[in-house]
């Protein structure tokens, strides 16, 4: 019928108007997405290269490690506050509380050693590092295969499936005059950071020690961090001890006194708790967590570095020497913080 068909040629218009509006639209979303996305990705770029996403990763891990360390820390019967914000200035208000955070710390030590840490036998304290280093490692391996990418496209290279930072250093210094001096040094930092890295993560499966059983100052793998945050708070509480209290701190720090064959009874600072041998004795069990125990394992006092008076020893790692080997090293959290 003439009419029916006119009718259905005139909804046949519109219907094809309103689908070519529709698909205009859908074509301009999209276009507008893919804007988005590679505005994001300069962004990111441009944060790579410029070291700001070095510094928000770095950043991330260490709070991630001093908020983890101080509430495990509090769940075995630490008291962070004991020790004032501003303790070379301000006095620590209870000294009691003091020793006994040092004696907790010192219980733990014993556990963080070359041979605990290897051990088979598994403790709360290694639970802790092992699920803070399963959080860490993901972040750090993203952020080297971004680095890469960024060091691919301004290099000119066709990308390189976990290419060195050795490989791209070599690139840079072959393409050294096709560069500005900004931007040369902005690839060779990000190329030397990535070098970082990859020692970092390589220090990871080495043993702990060497085999001379000496350590040196350098690169800190993600365990030596989290066992230094532990070792940094006992040189809070010895930088305290040595302003406030310093015959107390001498006490401790002294070595053990040889005692007669007739009379082996320790020479010990009070209230501490040490045996003859220097070490921590009576430890009770620690918050109910499976840490040492009185007539157990005991942490050897005096081995650990201590801090000058009204400073305080910020390297985290003093403790790394529980946790690098010959290469890498006990550096400080500033150290692992600045990842090159």
């Amino acid at each position: 019928h003439p009419v029916a068909r006119a009718s259905l040629e005139s909804q046949l218009e519109v219907d094809a108007a309103q689908f070519h509006q529709l698909a205009v639209a859908s074509v301009r979303a999209t276009v507008e997405t893919l804007n988005a996305v590679m505005d994001q990705v300069e962004l990111d770029r441009h944060n790579v290269l410029a070291g700001l996403k070095k510094e928000e990763l770095t950043s991330w891990w260490l709070n991630l490690i001093e908020s983890t360390v101080e509430d495990y820390l509090r769940d075995v019967g630490y008291d962070p506050e004991a020790v004032p914000y501003d303790y070379c200035v301000e006095a620590p208000k209870d000294m009691d509380a003091v020793l006994r955070n040092l004696k907790i710390l010192r219980g733990l030590f014993v556990h963080l050693t070359p041979e605990a840490m290897s051990a088979k036998e598994r403790r709360p304290v290694h639970d802790l590092i092992d699920g803070l280093k399963q959080q860490i490692i993901p972040k750090i391996e993203s952020f080297t295969e971004n680095s890469q990418v960024v060091l691919n496209f301004h290099l000119d290279l066709d990308e390189q499936d976990r290419a060195s930072a050795a490989y791209f250093l070599e690139k840079l210094q072959e393409r050294t005059s096709k560069f500005d001096a900004v931007l040369y040094e902005m690839l060779e930092d990000l190329a030397k950071d990535l070098e970082y890295l990859e020692e970092m993560l390589s220090l990871e499966d080495r043993p702990y020690a060497s085999e001379a059983g000496s350590l040196t100052l350098g690169v800190v793998p993600v365990t030596g961090i989290i066992v230094g945050r532990f070792y940094r708070y006992e040189n809070e509480l010895l930088t305290t001890l040595q302003i406030w209290a310093e015959d107390l701190y001498e006490e401790i720090s002294a070595p053990p006194k040889p005692a007669p064959e007739d009379d082996r009874e320790a020479v010990v600072p009070p209230g501490l708790g040490l045996d003859r041998r220097g070490t921590v004795a009576g430890v009770e069990d620690i918050g109910g967590v499976g840490e040492p125990t009185a007539g157990n394992e005991v942490a050897t006092v005096g081995t650990t570095t201590s801090a000058p008076a009204g400073k305080e020893v910020a390297a985290e790692g003093a403790a790394s020497a529980a946790t690098t080997d010959g290469d890498g090293a006990a550096a400080g959290e500033g150290a692992a913080g600045a990842a090159g």
